[in-house]
Order: C-alpha cells, then sequence, then structure tokens
C-alpha cells in the first residue's frame, strides 16, 4: 500500500516540503510581511516558541516564499560566534559580486544626476562624467558610508583588486602592506565596524532593490557566547535595527525561554541582559501547540506525498487521537512518532496503523 515513509527524513525540518495546513494565519502575515510594500525604516518580526514548535520551518516558508516571490534575502541558520561573524556570513551569502552588481545599477543610473548637483552646487562646473572618481560619486549618493568601504567599492568596480576588496569585505585580516595597496586605515575587525559596514551594505542593496530580508534562526545561541560578547552582539544589532535602513527586514526566531532569560538576565543570559535590544523586538509571533484538528491536517499533508487516498485507509481515527495526546501538538513530537509508525507498518506491511 505504501513503500515509502512520508516522515523521512525525522526530525530534521525538510527544505523541500513545507506544510502549512497548520498554521495558515501564520503563513498569512509571513506572506503580507515580505511582500508588503517596505516601510521608512528596520521593520522586524520575532517568532517565538518552544523546541520543535515550527520556528525553523516558519523561516524555510519565508525562505520559498522570498524565492518564489524573488524578494532579495538571506538565510543564516544561527547568530555564530559574533556580530562580526554574522556580518561576514551575510555578506558571504548576498555574494561580493551581488553587491557590485547593485554598485555598478546604481551609479550607472545616477552619473547624469550626480553631475547635474554637482553643477548646482558649484562644486566643480568644469567636472565630466568620465572625471567623477566612483569614490566620490558613491560618497555622494551615501554621505555616511565609511571612507574605506567607499575606496573598496570604487577598486572593485574598476576591476582593480578585486579579490584582496572581497578578502577585506569578508573581514580577512590583513597586512600593512595588502592594506596599503587598497589605500585603506584598516581591516574589519570589531563587531562595532562590523555593524557600520553591514549597514552601508544593506543601504546599497536596498536603494537599488528596493529591500533585503534577512532571515536569522536560534537567537537564543548568543546566550552561549561570553558576557562581553554577547553584550557587544546585542549593542550591535540594536544599532542595526537603530540605522532605520527603508527597505530591511529582519525575521528572527528564538525559543520562549531563551527570550524570557535574554529579557530577564537570567539563565544562559546571566549578566548579558541588554533592555535596548530587548525593546526593540517587536513584534513578538508565539507559536502554540497544534490542536488535534490542526495535527490531523498536518498529518494529512505529509501522508499526501506518497498516498492520495483517505487517510483512514492509512491511520485509524484512534491512532490519530493518540499520536495528538502523545506528541502535546508539538510538530517535531508528531514527525517523530510517525516515523517510527509509518517504519513499523511499511515494514509488516500493516495497514491502517493501529496503536
Amino acid at each position: 500500500m505504501i513503500d515509502k515513509n512520508p516522515f523521512f527524513p525525522a526530525p530534521v525540518p525538510r527544505r523541500d516540503q513545507v506544510y502549512w495546513a497548520d498554521r495558515r494565519q501564520l503563513r498569512e502575515r509571513l506572506s503580507i510581511f515580505l511582500q508588503s510594500k517596505p516601510e521608512k525604516g528596520t521593520e522586524i518580526l520575532v517568532i517565538l516558541g518552544d523546541y520543535g514548535s515550527g520556528k525553523t520551518h516558519t523561516l524555510i516558508f519565508a525562505d520559498m516564499v522570498c524565492r518564489e516571490k524573488q524578494i532579495p534575502h538571506v538565510f543564516i541558520s544561527d547568530p555564530g560566534s559574533s556580530f562580526l561573524d554574522l556580518m561576514t556570513r551575510i555578506v558571504n551569502a548576498i555574494e561580493f559580486e551581488e553587491i557590485l552588481a547593485d554598485c555598478h545599477a546604481l551609479l550607472d543610473r545616477d552619473k547624469e544626476r550626480i553631475l547635474k548637483e554637482l553643477e548646482k552646487e558649484k562644486i566643480s562646473r568644469l567636472i565630466k562624467i568620465e572625471g567623477l572618481s566612483t569614490e566620490r560619486m558613491l560618497r555622494y549618493i551615501f554621505p555616511s558610508i565609511d571612507v574605506n568601504y567607499a575606496l573598496i567599492l570604487g577598486q572593485a568596480y574598476n576591476n582593480r583588486n578585486i579579490d584582496l576588496c572581497r578578502s577585506w569585505l569578508l573581514a580577512k585580516q590583513m597586512t600593512s602592506t595588502e592594506l596599503g595597496r587598497l589605500n585603506v586605515s584598516s581591516s574589519i575587525s570589531t563587531d562595532d565596524y562590523a555593524v557600520k559596514i553591514l549597514a552601508d551594505t544593506i543601504r546599497l542593496i536596498t536603494r537599488n532593490r528596493q529591500q533585503l530580508v534577512i532571515l536569522l534562526d536560534e537567537l537564543e545561541d548568543i546566550g552561549h557566547m561570553s558576557k562581553a560578547g554577547a553584550l557587544s552582539f546585542a549593542k550591535s544589532m540594536r544599532r542595526l535595527i537603530d540605522e532605520n535602513i527603508p527597505g530591511l527586514k529582519l525575521i528572527l526566531s528564538c525559543t520562549r525561554d531563551g527570550f524570557d532569560q535574554f529579557a530577564n538576565g537570567t539563565g544562559t543570559f546571566q549578566g548579558k541582559r541588554y533592555p535596548a535590544l530587548t525593546d526593540r523586538l517587536r513584534p513578538l509571533v508565539h507559536l502554540s501547540d497544534l490542536t488535534q484538528e490542526e495535527t490531523i491536517e498536518f498529518i494529512q499533508d505529509f501522508v499526501s506525498l506518497v498516498y492520495k487516498g483517505p487517510l483512514k485507509e492509512v491511520l485509524t481515527a484512534k491512532t490519530l487521537n493518540s499520536i495528538h495526546k502523545k506528541s502535546n501538538g508539538s510538530p517535531r513530537a508528531i514527525i517523530r512518532l510517525c516515523y517510527d509508525l509509518f517504519q513499523r507498518a511499511i515494514s509488516d506491511e500493516k495497514f491502517p496503523i493501529e496503536m
């Protein structure tokens, strides 16, 4: 009847299938958040839930929507070891070539306008478009851009020191000789500098593409950093949010306990409380346990991958009721239970499943 387990590979969230019979309202809310016109500042959603409640699954769904709608986005599986580490992984996910492509698009689009504006301001009436340095144009478009970053982008734009420029932006520590070749004063080596460069990168992308979505899973992992590291990360995240970059959308996931500990300075966040970030992490979306009806719909979604007939031919009503009770409506627990049940049923060739 069925020779393939629809719940394989339990308990890892599948990235090829997303099951949303259980949370239609959340699906709608996420879709609206992702596809709505960007606001004038940073927009945030924080997904809270217990272990196995579907937080990663929620981000996988958001990732799927972004891919289908061609929304610029990155998916980061955890905060990493520091904010500097997070910044390099975001930049690496965006890709250096894509950042350069956005730089080209902006400069090619704005050269004429920049020249006219410069002439209006009587900075140089005789200047030709070819005479405008890339660095100068970038600093005109983005008055607050980091000086070193403008120099890096300017050289890469003009096909000079491409590999060194890429290494600099990925926070590789560079020798004085390499820094001299790039004509920059320092490498990116601190959280403070990392948040500045990340903010400048996001502005570049959103200026050209209107928005960028950052999906960050397992925010509670910053509790495993040292006290100094966790506080530095929190301060950097708060600074990034406070940049209020138009078009930046953040969806963060965190365990309910982890968020409470972060807010109260308890557990793994003992001595690491930072209210300035906690206050900015709104709105909160709470993932609750599935009802019995939602549990049945959730299971039906999986089973339909391998069997198109009625669900009662695969699982009895009593079994479905038992699964809901034993799992307490936890999606991950449901998957674990069903995986074991289907493995035995397939091996014994015995359906519908009774328990």
